[in-house]
């Protein structure tokens, strides 16, 4: 199923109305014995108001300052939740008569944070089975050199080769181009664009070998274009030690002395 992006202003509606509703009816927290029915809808409303809004837009600030999806969770669900307690003794504890431990201990927030943090899981694991995105996730981001390349159109990039002071970029579609930039600084602007160095003077994409084989007594890489490209031997065993996710080059070998 392909990734799309929801309509997040009518699902967060849709979502915070249906939980307002359910919190109200239920009274989690002995709120269904001392509040009533109209008290409970009010105050759960703003707190899951708060609560979405908050994290929504922890998560948008977060994105790019922490990668790691885990981690980042922890870190918005560790601030979001002391502000939530806040929030929750404001409209509901600070009323009650009973000193329960909710009221006057930190546990309060612990437990805050252990709920939203499970909830916060639980909704990523259904979003990600519906294929849903949301604008804090990064989408498909390109690589930075991808910027440079005004010739690749939609086309794949097979392969970068040095050329003095430019570097050549060849394409799924047979075409290629010349570029001024440095191989290293090409390299570098690849980001994490999944390829492999295999000599001074050249890279390849990985998903783009055919097979590996000897000409004239060098070792080449077969690209699925049919372009050949030359692996030195200082790289040799890293063109090797490609696991058979990515490429299966060592049980074809290819005999390529009379391309």
């Amino acid at each position: 199923m392909d990734r799309q992006e929801p309509n997040l202003p009518i699902l967060f509606m849709g979502i915070g109305t249906g939980l307002t509703v359910l919190l109200a009816f239920l009274g989690p927290f002995d709120t269904y014995s001392d509040f009533s029915f109209g008290r409970r809808l009010f105050s759960w409303g703003v707190i899951v108001a708060l609560s979405m809004g908050g994290v929504y837009a922890l998560r948008r600030f977060f994105a790019e300052r922490i990668d790691h999806f885990v981690l980042r969770e922890l870190v918005v669900f560790a601030l979001f939740s002391p502000i939530v307690s806040a929030a929750s003794w404001v409209l509901f504890l600070r009323d009650q008569e009973t000193d329960s431990i909710w009221q006057n201990s930190p546990l309060f927030v612990v437990k805050v944070f252990a709920i939203a943090i499970t909830v916060a899981f639980v909704r990523h694991s259904i979003t990600a089975g519906l294929g849903l995105i949301h604008p804090w996730q990064k989408i498909d981001e390109q690589p930075r050199l991808f910027d440079r390349l005004t010739e690749r159109g939609d086309a794949d990039l097979i392969y970068l080769s040095s050329d003095d002071h430019y570097v050549i970029a060849g394409y799924s579609n047979g075409q290629s181009e010349r570029v001024l930039i440095r191989m290293a600084d090409a390299i570098a602007e690849l980001d994490d664009y999944k390829g492999l160095r295999v000599h001074r003077s050249h890279w390849v994409n990985v998903a783009a070998i055919d097979g590996f084989g000897r000409k004239s007594g060098r070792e080449y890489l077969v690209m699925t274009t049919g372009d050949l490209v030359p692996v030195s031997r200082s790289y040799r065993d890293s063109v090797l030690a490609l696991s058979p996710q990515d490429v299966d080059i060592t049980k074809e070998r290819l005999d390529i002395a009379a391309q």
